[in-house]
């Protein structure tokens, strides 16, 4: 199992995280942007001086620290841009880490894996990206790292050719039992690839589990508005009259009509509809000042004005007095 623990200093916060990950487990590391997920990956890496690391790769009691040179830590990093070697071919790149036989012979099944047999003689600046990036991915696997670190490896493809290319990294990943940390900013590549979630906010990890339980029970107001949760409908009220919980809801688990064996019914008033991604974005007005979003298709779309009612999927329910402020608690990645 990898173990780290990794602080370091940025200007506006102090990343202070501990992530754990067993072999043959891919851990997606999600979180908005300059939330520190790449600044993560170099410290893991040793390519961020100013981070202070510990280290440990329990299987062979490995142990290394901020002063450990990148190249005797023996993990791979991947990053967004191919960073190929221009003036070799795309066999002699993919070759470039192997130091045996037997290692050659691995690294031309994998080039063959990821559809690089008929571009071995050819140079980097004849490939498309997608092809660079394959390999890329094969040149770092080829290597035989202890650790794979992906930094947005897939962001620049298009959608059939990264769903392609995450089905066959995440099937490459499990025969070879590789700890591998994914950073990733789409829900739907850590869904389709990781085995578990942590999500990253300023440095500190908010809430870690399998991905699925992650997305479905966030524990947070501020996880759940990560995660695209769009509604908190209180669940019930204090003597005060304020909220003790909310249901967070998101559009996209919400369902038309009274389905009480699914969820809450909720009734309201439809007051605004919005094209999205292909479909629609229908807004409704519950009680004052309270709206939950829904999605629809174009065939179920109701009038502005119409009354109807919606059923959110089990909804998880969100302690209202929990403000998503970081604890110690939270900023670990362990299973939750």
């Amino acid at each position: 199992m990898l173990h780290c623990e990794i602080r370091l200093q940025r200007r506006l916060f102090t990343i202070d995280v501990e992530l754990a990950v067993e072999p043959g487990e891919i851990l997606c590391l999600f979180g908005a942007s300059a939330s520190g997920k790449t600044s993560i990956l170099q410290a893991i890496a040793g390519l961020e001086p100013r981070a202070r690391t510990k280290i440990a790769w329990q299987q062979s009691g490995a142990y290394v620290d901020e002063h450990t040179p990148t190249w005797q830590r023996g993990f791979a990093l991947v990053a967004q841009q191919p960073a190929l070697f221009s003036h070799m071919s795309v066999k002699d790149n993919i070759l470039f880490g192997v130091r045996d036989s037997k290692g050659y012979a691995e690294a031309l099944d994998l080039a063959g894996r990821f559809g690089l047999h008929q571009y071995l003689t050819s140079r980097p600046r004849q490939l498309s990206g997608g092809l660079a990036q394959r390999v890329n991915l094969v040149r770092a696997l080829a290597a035989s790292p202890r650790v794979l670190l992906l930094d947005e490896p897939l962001s620049a493809l298009d959608g059939a050719a990264r769903r392609e290319l995450q089905d066959l990294l995440r099937a490459t990943l499990r025969d070879r039992q590789l700890a591998t940390i994914l950073v990733t900013h789409q829900l739907s590549e850590a869904q389709r690839v990781g085995d578990r979630l942590a999500l990253l906010d300023e440095g500190r990890i908010l809430q870690t589990g399998r991905v699925q339980e992650v997305i479905t029970r966030p524990r947070q107001v501020r996880v759940a508005r990560m995660l695209g949760y769009t509604s908190f409908v209180p669940v019930s009220e204090s003597a005060s009259g304020s909220p003790k919980a909310r249901w967070a809801i998101h559009p996209d688990r919400v369902v038309a009509g009274a389905h009480r064996d699914l969820g809450p019914v909720m009734s309201g008033t439809v007051v605004e509809l919005t094209p999205y991604q292909g479909l629609y974005r229908a807004a409704i007005a519950v009680a004052p000042g309270q709206r939950l979003e829904m999605t629809l298709r174009a065939h179920e779309l109701p009038q502005i004005g119409a009354q109807i009612e919606c059923t959110p999927l089990a909804p998880p329910q969100i302690d209202d007095t929990d403000d998503g402020t970081h604890s110690e608690s939270t900023s670990r990645a362990h299973d939750s």
